[in-house]
């Protein structure tokens, strides 16, 4: 997928969907399975796989020792010693072979920019030491899963299942308040509109949303055992959760009336995505809390393949393509474009761009919004969404 899409967003995105990936495959190829994983245990396997992979420099301890020995130091010596010797008769006669015959000047003087060259060779280093270390980690020994129970009871965890059901409970009151004169009038005297009201708070929603998840999963650290186990506190955990969706469903709705008055954007299409990703996490607690008491811990394997997939499936898609398209039928109703964030999206948007803005008269404008001045570089050329827009470049730049 990195080599299919050029977005530096799926970029980011496939890159953190390899790392916990091969992280889950290092940690546990031996012991365990990710889908009985806790944040502890991860950090447990971390820490000793880390401690491990110190040692990866004995990989190449047998190369040291064979250039530290004299034997081949001589060696090197005798070689460099007869290099200077042949070198001013070797260095004529290629300059004057290259001043004699262009074929062979440009063989040995090919028209290559070093700075990638270099750049290509720092990164293959950086992936043999990374390859190394992971490997040397794998030798790690897995420390025990077994999770150290916490001592609240179940007074204790009623209380803080209780008040945050109290807050949850108490905002889809104010939605349904929201939505009568009352509510209309609580808006209009902060000097909001109904439609600014309507769409503000998305981002408030969200942060408010992971402060829930977070507070479940502390909750269940601290609890015994037995108190997971209690038929009042699995009803209120299952509540708790159930009620938080309220918060992801309003936090999208109103990412929709936003939508419709400024448009998408990359972050915009981010940021739904983590939405719904926490939305998909609070289900699974609120069916882990209404089956199982303190079953397996299947929950951080499920929430981590649900990333992956959505992960692919935005690679799939293609999210800028998808904007580029949804900003342009909302200008069929009227609604303004804006073309600096269009021409701020990668190469993944060119070929949408280019069919979208096609007609003659904005001719201008695509050229702007492709910029004709890229050029393909590097490792870049072998990029399948980099190459289409550098095709798209040379058919409309060239007008």
């Amino acid at each position: 997928m990195l080599v299919l899409r050029a977005s530096p967003w799926l970029g980011a995105s496939n890159a953190a969907a390899i790392a916990a990936l091969v992280g889950g495959g290092v940690l546990y190829h031996r012991t365990g399975s990710v889908f009985d994983a806790t944040p502890m245990r991860w950090m447990r396997r971390t820490a000793a796989s880390a401690a491990t992979s110190l040692s990866a420099w004995r990989i190449f301890e047998p190369i040291v020792q064979a250039v530290a020995d004299r034997h081949q130091v001589s060696k090197i010596v005798r070689g460099l010693r007869a290099a200077l010797v042949a070198a001013p008769f070797t260095v004529g006669t290629l300059l004057l072979l290259q001043a004699g015959d262009v074929v062979f000047a440009e063989i040995v003087n090919p028209d290559i920019d070093l700075g990638p060259v270099i750049g290509h060779a720092s990164l293959v280093l950086l992936f043999v030491i990374g390859i190394a270390v992971l490997g040397t980690a794998t030798e790690a020994t897995a420390p025990s899963d077994t999770d150290r129970h916490g001592t609240f009871g179940v007074l204790e965890v009623l209380t803080m299942l209780g008040l945050a059901a109290a807050v949850l409970v108490l905002f889809v009151v104010s939605q349904l308040v929201a939505v009568t004169n009352v509510g209309d009038r609580f808006v209009r005297a902060t000097g909001m509109t109904p439609a600014q009201y309507a769409r503000s708070g998305f981002f408030q929603l969200c942060w408010a949303t992971l402060a829930i998840v977070v507070l479940l999963v502390l909750i269940r650290r601290l609890a015994t055992p037995s108190t997971l186990r209690d038929r009042g506190v699995r009803i209120l955990a299952t509540a708790v959760p159930t009620l938080a969706l309220g918060l992801v469903l309003v936090s999208l709705s109103r990412m929709v009336r936003y939508d419709d008055a400024f448009g998408m954007t990359m972050l915009r299409l981010w940021a739904v995505g983590a939405t719904v990703w926490l939305g998909i996490l609070l289900v699974l607690m609120a069916v882990r809390s209404a089956i199982a008491g303190t079953g397996r811990q299947w929950i951080g394997g499920s929430v981590l393949l649900v990333a992956v997939a959505l992960v692919l499936f935005a690679d799939i898609v293609n999210p800028e393509a998808f904007i580029v398209r949804h900003n342009a039928a909302r200008a069929r109703t009227a609604a303004t474009v804006d073309l600096g964030s269009l021409g701020s999206l990668s190469d993944d948007a060119v070929p949408q761009i280019a069919e979208t803005f096609a007609q003659p008269m904005i001719h201008i404008v695509l050229r702007d919004a492709i910029d004709c001045r890229r050029r393909l570089r590097g490792v870049s050329r072998f990029n399948v969404s980099i190459d289409a827009a550098a095709g798209v470049r040379r058919r409309v730049c060239s007008r």
